[in-house]
């Protein structure tokens, strides 16, 4: 607590610029905070659909080699 006192301090003795820099840096962190978790939730979500996107191409290529197969038997 008697860090922050003292900041406070030294930033009011240094004028309204050193007060309104300081505000204004902390309400950047806060801002990129919310930003970050925004961002974080997006990735995990395309994370997923990645995740599901992988299964229907597993699918398809299962799929795809059954009817090659199936080809194949008709031509022989």
């Amino acid at each position: 607590m008697e860090f922050w006192q003292e900041f406070l301090r030294v930033v009011i003795s240094n004028g309204i610029f050193a007060v309104l820099f300081v505000f204004l840096f902390f309400w950047q962190l806060k801002d990129s905070e919310k930003r970050e978790l925004s961002y974080r939730a997006t990735i995990n979500a395309l994370t997923e659909r990645l995740s599901d996107m992988q299964k229907m191409q597993d699918d398809i290529d299962e799929i795809r080699e059954i009817l090659e197969a199936n080809e194949d038997e008709k031509q022989d």
